[in-house]
């Protein structure tokens, strides 16, 4: 951490923010990424982050969506504008164990 001269209060130092670029200059794909704050969700949105645009969003984030809710769904929709693509892993569903004989 980085020292305020004369404060004696610590501060971090914030790091540049741009959005990706893809080849050729041109803008980074803007990419929705519906369920992005869960476990997986979160390592999703931090592989995308290195080549496209993120707009994250999940029942918990600044762009909420319930996708069990056609009008939320909709309305988000409306809200982020023009996409490239949409991911969806949200995390919610039925899950099984696997086992040996599964093949």
């Amino acid at each position: 951490m980085a020292k305020k001269s004369g404060t004696g209060k610590s501060t971090r130092a914030r790091p540049s923010v741009q959005a990706p670029r893809a080849p050729g200059n041109k803008p980074a794909p803007r990419v929705l990424l519906v369920g992005a704050s869960g476990t997986l969700g979160r390592t999703v949105h931090a592989e995308l982050a290195q080549r496209h645009e993120v707009i994250a969003a999940s029942r918990s984030s600044a762009q909420r969506v319930d996708i069990t809710d056609r009008a939320s769904v909709i309305a988000l929709l409306e809200q982020v504008g023009q996409l490239d693509a949409i991911v969806e892993r949200r995390g919610h569903g039925a899950f099984w164990p696997a086992r040996n004989d599964d093949r």
